[in-house]
């Protein structure tokens, strides 16, 4: 059966270096089964939870993907412990094509060690400002992206912690259009048209509106025309160089039906 529990020889086993767990076992395979893969899982976890030392019932392990690879199945569960997620904490079931277990991953804390209440030391707010002065300070303008309260491993325990994501602007507004204009120029000094000329797939080529694109003027664009053997030029009404942001419904259109047309 795929819940077969494993015995002392009838595997070999990598040492974890904290807990006292392997943290990798190999070299046996189970039998074929026709269940699912998550239940083939679970329930090899299940018969041989007292070799990774996970908690009785496993309700600390939560599915988090199934990865399809062109020879096995790798199934992949996070530990929680009180309803919070435990930091790189997880433990992965590998199957063959028949379902088979053949290896196990175990990056679980054990049962043993977690405790019995999450008392942070710090509040949320706290969190993010310790997060803005960890950053350069010409960073710590930084908005969080994203916030969550885990549990953090650290050596052979669990320390309630918090995981803070900072984001900062990379596009600024207005941008620069005199820098732009300049890097475009330096562009076009190059000589565009031998890589034009190896193009031999139909090419569409979209431009801003007359008088409103100041960084690629539409005449630039057509220069293409010339170069490579089947182009078609389509026009964004009402907008400049950055027409694919301010225009994006009708940008995407166009592209469709040129796409749709040469398929």
């Amino acid at each position: 059966m795929a819940g077969k529990r494993l015995r002392k020889g009838q595997y070999q086993a990598m040492p974890g270096k904290y807990y006292g767990t392997p943290k990798e076992i190999y070299g046996f395979r189970t039998r074929a089964s026709r269940q699912s893969v998550k239940t083939v899982a679970i329930g090899f976890l299940d018969v041989n939870r007292a070799l990774f030392e996970l908690e009785d019932d496993l309700s600390n392990l939560q599915l988090r993907k199934v990865i399809r690879s062109l020879g096995a199945e790798h199934v992949i569960l996070s530990q929680f412990h009180l309803g919070v997620r435990v930091h790189r904490a997880y433990v992965t079931v590998h199957l063959d094509r028949e379902r088979r277990v053949y290896l196990s991953k175990n990056r679980s804390v054990p049962a043993r060690l977690l405790p019995a209440s999450f008392d942070s030391r710090i509040s949320r707010d706290d969190a993010v400002v310790a997060a803005r002065k960890s950053l350069p300070h010409r960073h710590r303008s930084a908005h969080p992206r994203e916030i969550e309260q885990l549990w953090f491993p650290y050596l052979n325990r669990l320390v309630p912690a918090w995981k803070v994501r900072m984001m900062r602007h990379v596009l600024f507004a207005p941008m620069s259009s005199t820098r732009a204009a300049q890097r475009i120029r330096l562009a076009l000094a190059d000589d565009i048209a031998t890589p034009a000329r190896q193009v031999r797939v139909p090419t569409l080529l979209v431009t801003g509106e007359d008088g409103l694109d100041q960084l690629v003027p539409p005449a630039s664009t057509h220069q293409y025309r010339d170069c490579i053997a089947t182009t078609e030029v389509a026009r964004l009404e009402g907008t400049g160089h950055m027409g694919v942001i301010t225009r994006a419904p009708l940008f995407a259109s166009l592209v469709g039906r040129f796409v749709l047309g040469h398929a």
